[in-house]
């Protein structure tokens, strides 16, 4: 089953819960207190000694009022158990922001450590690389009027990195292609 399965699920018990604890409220609180007096309470309402009149309608008060601070105690620990299950899951979801965060920046600073090391090795030996006997494919010949050298400079030094200055082939008196990593 999916997790929108299983949500919808627990929603609906969840409601049930709730109707059928809103049903027992009522009935303690009007047509069941009378029964909640004599066998919680123990106070008997129809035999002899038995409170008339003003007097019963105290201990039936009486009564609802300890019913109602029962359901209110029992509503305030639901509302407790709700309140930490939302902040664990808040937890929860802020520590896998911040993991995902993080390994992006330690993505990034390894990317840019091989973007580094990858223009130091070209830069610290280009007649190794001229003279190393491969032929230059088609599209590398095509390209003439370019410079790969670090000779090569981006005129917005700003918005390129020394790497990718001298990687993105800039032509004569160009721009930069490759924006710099951020």
């Amino acid at each position: 089953m999916s997790w929108r399965g299983r949500r919808w699920v627990r929603w609906a018990a969840g409601a049930a819960a709730i109707v059928c604890l809103l049903l027992v409220l009522v009935v303690l609180l009007w047509p069941a207190t009378a029964w909640w007096v004599e066998h919680v309470d123990g106070v008997d309402l129809e035999g002899k000694g038995a409170p008339s009149g003003k007097e019963r309608q105290e201990v039936l008060d009486n009564a609802r009022a300890r019913i109602t601070a029962v359901d209110t105690g029992l509503l305030a620990a639901v509302a407790i158990y709700y309140t930490a299950a939302t902040a664990a899951s808040a937890r929860r979801t802020a520590q896998g922001a911040h993991e995902s965060v993080q390994a992006a920046h330690r993505a990034a600073e390894i990317a840019e450590e091989a973007q580094r090391k990858t223009f130091e090795s070209r830069q610290s030996s280009p007649a190794a690389r001229s003279t190393s006997g491969r032929r230059r494919s088609p599209a590398a010949q095509s390209t003439s009027g370019t410079r790969r050298s670090s000779a090569a400079r981006c005129p917005s030094t700003r918005r390129c990195s020394p790497a990718a200055q001298w990687i993105s082939a800039v032509p004569e008196g160009g721009a930069c292609r490759l924006p710099a990593s951020r």
